[in-house]
């Protein structure tokens, strides 16, 4: 399936994603890429650079897994991360798929947190937790 949500792509991909792989209880690939788009609709939304990127999301954490997702959906809007490196921010404002790169962040970081992506409308919280 795909899914196209603006710049909010990735968030709502993910949240797509996640409720699957739950209510099938089976595995999902979600993969989430941008790049820069030709013609008049390029004109609109102007992506500079190529992006993407893929999860493997299971229901049950498994041996070899890198980290636990909690995703929930907020219906408020909550501040984006900021604390993206300054390298990568460019790209995530400059790239819808790019939205993953604070969620990426986190999970390579090997710490707890929480990332929160904006989404239409309101807010998707991933809380990591690194197994």
């Amino acid at each position: 399936m795909a899914l196209g949500c603006y710049d909010w792509s990735f968030a709502q991909g993910l949240l797509k994603a996640a409720a699957e792989c739950v209510v099938e209880n089976a595995p999902v690939l979600f993969v989430a890429y941008d790049l820069p788009i030709p013609g008049p609709i390029g004109k609109v939304r102007i992506t500079h650079n190529t992006f993407g990127c893929a999860f493997v999301l299971v229901p049950q954490a498994r041996q070899g897994a890198v980290c636990t997702l909690d995703i929930t959906h907020a219906p408020g809007a909550v501040a984006q991360d900021t604390t993206l490196l300054p390298q990568l921010a460019e790209l995530a404002r400059s790239n819808p798929a790019a939205g993953g790169l604070a969620l990426l962040q986190q999970i390579a970081s090997g710490q707890e947190g929480i990332v929160h992506m904006t989404c239409q409308p309101g807010t998707i919280l991933a809380e990591v937790t690194p197994c």
